[in-house]
């Protein structure tokens, strides 16, 4: 596979680069750390943007850490005497030694998919009033859920050729092999995704 790749060939990985632009000598590369890995892939999950479909310069506010959940409802129900919760649902959880990592309940369930003024106004009916089970409620919740996998989706796609370029430093070739196999496969299904919500 690679060892048949001239310098100036197509990389085998399917990146487009060039095999002296890519591969070539990845394998004596210095691996990074599994943290750092995590921190790399978190930066692509922090920039936000507003999702409503009215967002524009001069309606919205600042985006915000919008919750996927009602914050007085399902998540009071689960915080500790601490107002903290455990998730699994995060990149240092993956990156890290894969225990449940305790979360504040301003931060648990929260993605910067709105900004304060559209995620109040849109959103009010949830947040604002006890869960009876309204259609405008139901609508509102499965709403805002598919905006947060539209958010998740995007951000993993925009993670994709960076992040594949970084986590098979130092590895030998056939796992170099199976990483970008396993990229490859998860690229096409995150795009499959994302046309599905669009």
């Amino acid at each position: 596979m690679a060892s048949k790749t001239g310098r100036n060939d197509p990389c085998w990985c399917g990146s487009g680069k060039k095999y002296k632009k890519c591969h070539l000598g990845r394998d004596r590369e210095k691996p990074l750390p599994l943290q750092a890995l995590g921190t790399e892939l978190n930066r692509f999950f922090k920039g936000g943007e507003c999702l409503h479909p009215e967002a524009s310069r001069a309606t919205c506010g600042k985006v915000i850490e919008a919750h996927t959940i009602q914050r007085k409802g399902a998540l009071a129900q689960i915080v500790d005497d601490s107002k903290h919760c455990r998730t699994l649902f995060s990149h240092r959880a993956f990156f890290g030694d894969g225990a449940p990592q305790k979360r504040g309940w301003r931060e648990a369930s929260v993605f910067a998919g709105f900004c304060d003024h559209h995620d109040a106004v849109t959103f009010g009916p949830v947040e604002s009033v006890p869960f009876t089970g309204t259609p405008q409620q139901a609508f509102l919740l499965a709403y805002r859920a598919e905006c947060h996998e539209f958010y998740q989706k995007r951000a993993s796609d925009r993670s994709q050729e960076p992040m594949r370029s970084l986590l098979d430093r130092g590895k030998p070739r056939d796992a170099q092999a199976a990483i970008q196999d396993f990229y490859n496969t998860q690229g096409a299904e995150i795009r499959a995704g994302l046309v599905l919500l669009c």
